[in-house]
């Protein structure tokens, strides 16, 4: 009897601490993808703007109002910054995505600009899917503090493409405004 008893015993152990990892584990999981979605998911015209990766090169741009999805975009690229900012002056803030992708006119795959808005049944729908801004992209931001908002580039330095006044040492990126069709020049961003 007394070896069914330590049996019974050691189950109850085993359980019990399989129990304890299984609660850590889902804890952590649950908490790491909590603090990750807070950075990719901002609050947009009376809803919240979402960005979920499914992998690293599949994506969905959600807009979720009272926790229901009520329109998604799927992007079938890796992407590498998400901001947002009313960039045409409407009173509703647009949504800008940067994609890696080639296109049809630069076929190595690069750095791209995609801006989005929510239409008035809050449905996302492209603006502009940019192939290029300017010399090669590296990074961008939405600069909010202006209005309408400017879309600031980080660009490869190109001599060949900018002017004598702008050089090497000095050449921050180039300040675009959202125009009638994509991103219009504004002025360069120096030092």
């Amino acid at each position: 009897m007394e070896w069914v008893d330590r049996m019974k015993m050691y189950k109850n152990v085993c359980l019990n601490v399989l129990f304890c990892l299984l609660t850590i584990f889902f804890y952590t999981c649950s908490s790491s993808s909590n603090s990750n979605d807070k950075k990719n998911e901002f609050q947009c015209n009376g809803g919240i703007v979402r960005l979920d990766q499914v992998n690293d090169s599949l994506h969905f741009l959600k807009f979720l109002r009272n926790d229901s999805v009520v329109s998604e975009w799927r992007l079938k690229y890796p992407v590498y910054r998400l901001d947002h900012g009313d960039l045409d002056g409407d009173g509703k803030e647009e949504i800008a995505v940067g994609v890696i992708k080639s296109t049809r006119y630069f076929k190595n795959k690069g750095k791209r600009l995609f801006v989005f808005q929510l239409n008035s049944y809050d449905h996302i729908r492209p603006l502009w899917m940019g192939s290029r801004a300017g010399s090669e992209l590296i990074d961008f931001r939405i600069e909010r503090d202006s209005f309408p908002a400017r879309v600031i580039t980080q660009n490869v330095y190109d001599a060949r493409v900018y002017p004598d006044s702008i050089t090497s040492q000095n050449f921050k990126g180039i300040r675009f405004k959202l125009g009638v069709f994509g991103l219009d020049f504004e002025n360069y961003v120096t030092k």
